[in-house]
Formats: structure tokens, C-alpha cells, sequence
């Protein structure tokens, strides 16, 4: 089976060291958002917000 793990953060930091501990624990297939969702907003990415107070 395959999966693919990403990850993303509001700047991208976390994400990054997430990402790489992940392949160091032996993830194959995993990726993070480069400069985190931020990054992804301000360059006009697709979004769709859920508003959900269940958290």
C-alpha cells in the first residue's frame, strides 16, 4: 500500500522538521507545504474552511 503523509503549519517551520522526521523514521512518501499556509494564501491557493466548534 501506498500512502503519502503531508503536513503544513501557519509558516511552514514545523512542518519542515515533521516532514523530515518523518522520512528519518522511514515515511517514503511525505511532503509539507513550502513556506507553510501563509505561503499557500498569500500566493491565492484554493481554500475551503470548514467552521467547526466541535474542537
Amino acid at each position: 500500500m501506498f500512502a503519502t503523509l503531508s503536513s503544513y503549519r501557519a509558516s511552514g517551520v514545523r512542518s519542515a522538521f515533521a516532514a523530515k522526521r518523518a522520512r528519518e523514521l522511514g515515511y517514503g512518501r511525505v511532503g509539507h507545504l513550502d513556506g507553510g499556509l501563509s505561503a499557500w494564501k498569500d500566493a491565492d491557493g484554493p481554500m475551503h474552511v470548514v467552521d467547526d466548534h466541535r474542537w
